[in-house]
């Protein structure tokens, strides 16, 4: 059994018109920290900022869910804006087109649903995720 975890904060986004965050990189960091001392087996990266592009988080994710086998679990953490339409704001998100910048929970469930990982936790520290369950599960 394998634990695969990846870990993304968001604090500065390209478009100036998405007011920066402060603690999103710290709580990456610290759930990556306390994961990485808890299970030292653990597959793990951390995407922050700048690299927490449109492209590399559904790479993250793609790689999460065809990496994983029967036994195996993921962890996927996002720290970041998220909007009101349920999609999460990645660094190269932009008001302007936010449908086609920002990555909207139906598409991580799909790829997490199509995963062979006998477990997925999906934590996300981001506005809407008391309406995540609604789209999500």
């Amino acid at each position: 059994m394998a634990v695969i975890g990846r870990f993304i904060g968001i604090n500065k986004y390209a478009d100036q018109n998405i007011r920066e965050l402060t603690g999103a990189v710290r709580d990456a960091r610290a759930m990556w920290a306390l994961l990485t001392d808890n299970i030292p087996e653990i597959d793990s990266k951390v995407i922050l900022d700048a690299v927490a592009t449109k492209e590399n988080v559904l790479n993250v994710i793609e790689e999460c869910r065809s990496n994983a086998n029967y036994d195996d679990s993921v962890i996927f953490y996002f720290s970041g804006h998220g909007s009101h339409d349920h999609r999460l704001a990645v660094h190269d998100t932009f008001l302007e087109s936010l449908e086609d910048s920002a990555i909207s929970m139906q598409v991580i469930a799909d790829l997490f649903k199509s995963s062979k990982a006998k477990n997925i936790i999906c934590i996300l520290d981001c506005c809407f995720s008391g309406g995540a369950p609604a789209q999500v599960l």
